[in-house]
């Protein structure tokens, strides 16, 4: 009863600010309210997709409260609730603060079903897809770094997610060869170039329509 009480004490309180006839005298208020609601553990995920549609002045202060979120807290969903909020602003992303947390899984992704949007199951990744092409030499030279598959995996898929749809799209394809390519001919390492481009072949084979190879 006490957190539904909080809920509706932050939805009255961001109706009150956002209805000032003087926004800049709330901008503390605004940005302790998106935090608030990201430290409700378990609120109704609706609340931040109201507030995510909202355009702040307070965003220097929230991203910063955010990126200590991440770094700070212990709580995996509520990491999962700042990089859902972090995704709102694709253009403020700072890629080397949200890689780390490649691997972070949303603990109810299953649980929140019916909500929309969802938070995604691996919201670091949505965030940094959101971020678009400006990312890109970031995640590539993590995928070029990393000593765990799987995270190099997810580099090249969302590499791949950023120019084009998540099913197959030739040149979403075609733009992801071209990229990683170019940047993987740059490695001295000829042994783990080798390595890494093996990866990526399989990968392009993974994006390939079954429907293609079944009729050849």
């Amino acid at each position: 009863m006490k957190k539904m009480v909080m809920i509706l004490g932050l939805i009255l309180l961001a109706l009150g600010v956002l209805a000032s006839p003087d926004p800049k005298e709330d901008l503390d208020k605004v940005a302790s309210l998106w935090l608030e609601a990201v430290k409700v553990n378990d609120k109704d995920d609706k609340l931040l997709t109201m507030l995510s549609n909202q355009s702040f002045r307070a965003e220097e202060k929230l991203l910063s409260e955010l990126h200590g979120i991440l770094k700070r807290s212990d709580d995996t969903y509520q990491k999962c609730q700042a990089l859902f909020v972090l995704q709102n602003f694709p253009n403020r992303v700072h890629a080397q603060r949200v890689l780390p947390y490649l691997k972070l899984e949303n603990p109810k992704i299953y649980s929140l079903y019916r909500e929309l949007p969802l938070i995604s199951r691996f919201p670091a990744q949505a965030a940094l897809i959101q971020a678009g092409p400006r990312v890109v030499p970031d995640i590539l030279k993590t995928m070029a770094e990393s000593d765990d598959q799987e995270i190099r995996r997810y580099c090249l898929e969302m590499i791949y997610n950023i120019y084009g749809p998540g099913s197959f799209d030739g040149s979403a394809l075609e733009i992801t060869r071209l990229v990683v390519n170019k940047y993987l001919a740059k490695l001295t390492d000829e042994e783990r170039k080798k390595m890494l481009l093996q990866e990526f072949e399989v990968f392009c084979l993974d994006q390939t329509p079954a429907s293609s190879s079944s009729s050849e």
